[in-house]
């Protein structure tokens, strides 16, 4: 009889154990579906910034497309004019010489600008190749955070079954 009710005590015991178990189980599993849910929230969002990123992409794209066909006019010009006539016989062609003055001025302004937007033509392509690297690299990772927590989820969920089996 004494055998029994220690039996008894210990079995009663082990499904005590069991049954906290299976609890901290559940509670495990339910904060990780809180966890995946939150970071689906978080992938909508990413994505949702990675269209507005996009978005921002095409309109620079057409910014730096519009620069170049500015670009290419400005050189064209510049090397249909050398064609007639170089920059000196503009210059020297001036009625006196403040007028050669603001020649030789424009002349430097306009090299100026042609430098200035070749720059800013490569600086706004830099940053159209910065932002979708760093796009694709946040998508990246919380894609593979999302499969982790996922995989994570499924092995408690088997555990959970398999002690509940157990019981």
């Amino acid at each position: 009889l004494n055998k029994t009710k220690s039996n008894k005590t210990k079995s009663l015991n082990y499904l005590k154990a069991l049954e906290s178990q299976i609890k901290n189980k559940e509670q495990l599993l339910s904060s990780l579906n809180i966890e995946t849910s939150l970071l689906n929230k978080k992938i909508k969002k990413t994505k949702v910034s990675k269209l507005n990123i996009e978005k921002s992409i095409i309109s620079e794209e057409k910014k730096i497309r519009k620069l170049k066909d500015e670009y290419a006019k400005m050189v064209y010009a510049a090397f249909k004019k050398k064609g007639k006539k170089n920059n000196m016989m503009f210059i020297v062609s001036a009625t006196d010489f403040n007028q050669a003055y603001k020649r030789i001025l424009y002349l430097k302004q306009y090299s100026e600008h042609r430098k200035k937007q070749a720059i800013k033509i490569e600086e706004i392509q830099k940053k159209l190749t910065k932002q979708k690297e760093n796009l694709i690299h946040k998508k990246d990772l919380l894609v593979q955070e999302s499969a982790n927590k996922k995989f994570l989820l499924a092995t408690k969920k088997e555990e959970l079954e398999s002690v509940k089996i157990i019981k």
